[in-house]
């Protein structure tokens, strides 16, 4: 940040006044001593120093933030599953901090993924955070009238929310949704060989009921 200092011949109060209302650091009248001038300059100096520290801490703490957000956005997503969050406050405070654009009053779809065949390729490839980011890539995402949020509680237990943004009725917003999963699954039989199985497990008039839901977080036999 610029600071800005004065070193001036005139006494009048007027102009170091005004001189403070501009923002000037400080006012010096000549004659000046060098002592004097030296202990302003290293005062300035040492300020700038604890705000650039200041600035290097927001901005490490701001990509550390970054960093996290898809983690902290999914843990949102399974406080709500497994019933810790329930405070409509709590959840739409947290809904904006974390950058989740839906509206709580959306209808809202909560689908059962798995891929019943793994081979030994596919484990190799898609283990621990592989098989997370393999998850996210395929089903998570938005368009104009939905967005998806992929939540995996492990390999073998995943579950996905797709949440309405347009303005359709409930039974054409699940039509639209079961069709991109359709669509994603293909997607991905087709480029990856993987063949996912998708079950719409319980259809919700808006995110607030999921906190009602008591969510099936075992694995299928």
């Amino acid at each position: 940040s610029q600071r800005v200092v004065i070193i001036s011949g005139y006494k009048e109060f007027e102009y170091a006044r005004k001189a403070v209302e501009y923002g000037v650091e400080h006012y010096l009248l000549k004659p000046i001593r060098m002592e004097e001038v030296q202990k302003v300059f290293t005062k300035i100096a040492e300020e700038l120093d604890i705000s650039k520290e200041e600035e290097k801490k927001k901005i490490s703490a701001r990509q550390d933030f970054t960093e996290v957000l898809p983690e902290l956005r999914e843990q949102f997503w399974i406080s709500l599953l497994v019933g810790a969050l329930r405070c409509r406050e709590c959840i739409v405070k947290r809904k904006n901090v974390l950058g989740i654009d839906v509206d709580e009053e959306k209808p809202c779809v909560l689908m059962d993924v798995r891929v019943p065949e793994k081979g030994e390729e596919f484990l190799e490839r898609y283990e621990g955070e592989n098989y997370r980011n393999l998850i996210h890539n395929i089903f998570g995402g938005e368009s104009e009238e939905l967005a998806s949020f992929p939540v995996c509680f492990s390999g073998d237990l995943t579950k996905l929310i797709v949440v309405a943004k347009g303005e359709e009725k409930i039974e054409k917003f699940q039509e639209l949704a079961w069709q991109q999963v359709e669509e994603k699954i293909e997607a991905a039989d087709s480029l990856l060989k993987i063949k996912f199985q998708v079950y719409i497990e319980k259809v919700f008039p808006n995110i607030m009921a999921i906190t009602e839901y008591q969510c099936i977080l075992t694995e299928r036999g």
